[in-house]
């Protein structure tokens, strides 16, 4: 109420000065007390507004959860396909020629290491083995020969009886004896070794996973006959294909999970 009687005596002022002065005045006099006005209104309608205001915002109200900031790195997941592959895989041939007389497994079966495969017709390594035994014992009989000559040839030349040069002789003779000793027991060596050749066993533990000859063949060593196929069933690797575009992403020693068909869980790598 205040207000308003100012606003009238300044608006009686007003005509005053209007009487003395003309009109130029008063426009701008009028519009300063009209913004006045103005402004009291306003301040008289704030608390309803401002009330307003806050029933609104109570009503907008949000539950917000917060959780504290970790550092650390984003991990990416990349899919690709792959297969599960034996580490080794061997196709055993035989070390000696000759005849298959058994075969002791088939495609699927699984073997440890030693275990027999196939064996190759023993008797012609036999007889080898014979052979050279006879031929060593032939060249110890002759080197024993040869030492007890010189053993005699020494004794009458402390007489004068032989000559040296007949001595001489007699050890080259013991010499080559000797030498032709050491050739049979290799021989003989070798000859065992080509017979125990003829069982072929498994290198490692392993699966066959195919047997490419049977009793009766013949078997090659140059070219290799081939006779059963294994791979190595104590450890499998997994191979895939990561698609080109995702290989900058993938360094050695990152986890991999291998989701194995038949297999309820997943592998985990290392």
């Amino acid at each position: 109420m205040q207000l308003l009687g100012r606003i009238g005596a300044s608006i009686e002022r007003a005509r005053d000065v209007r009487s003395r002065s003309g009109p130029t005045r008063i426009a701008p006099l009028l519009a300063i007390f009209a913004l006045g006005a103005a402004i009291g209104c306003s301040r008289t309608e704030a608390p309803a507004t401002r009330g307003a205001s806050e029933g609104a915002a109570a009503e907008a109200e949000i539950e917000v959860h917060t959780v504290p900031v970790r550092r650390g790195a984003i991990l990416q997941r990349i899919e690709a396909p792959g297969t599960l592959e034996a580490k080794r895989e061997s196709k055993i041939g035989a070390e000696v020629q000759g005849r298959i007389d058994r075969v002791f497994v088939d495609e699927g079966d699984r073997v440890e290491a030693g275990a027999p495969l196939f064996q190759i017709d023993r008797e012609p390594y036999e007889m080898g083995l014979r052979q050279a035994q006879a031929a060593l014992e032939h060249t110890r009989a002759e080197k024993r020969q040869v030492e007890a000559d010189l053993a005699r040839a020494r004794e009458l030349q402390k007489q004068n009886i032989v000559p040296a040069q007949q001595i001489e002789k007699l050890e080259t003779a013991l010499a080559v004896a000797r030498s032709g000793e050491a050739q049979a027991v290799q021989a003989v060596a070798l000859a065992q070794h080509k017979l125990d050749r003829t069982l072929v066993t498994a290198p490692y533990a392993a699966s066959i996973v195919a047997r490419l000859a049977d009793e009766g063949t013949t078997v090659l060593v140059q070219p290799q006959t081939i006779v059963v196929v294994l791979q190595e069933s104590g450890e499998l690797e997994a191979r895939a294909s990561i698609p080109e575009s995702r290989l900058s992403l993938v360094r050695v020693g990152d986890p991999a999970l291998i989701h194995v068909e038949g297999l309820a869980a997943p592998i985990q790598t290392e």
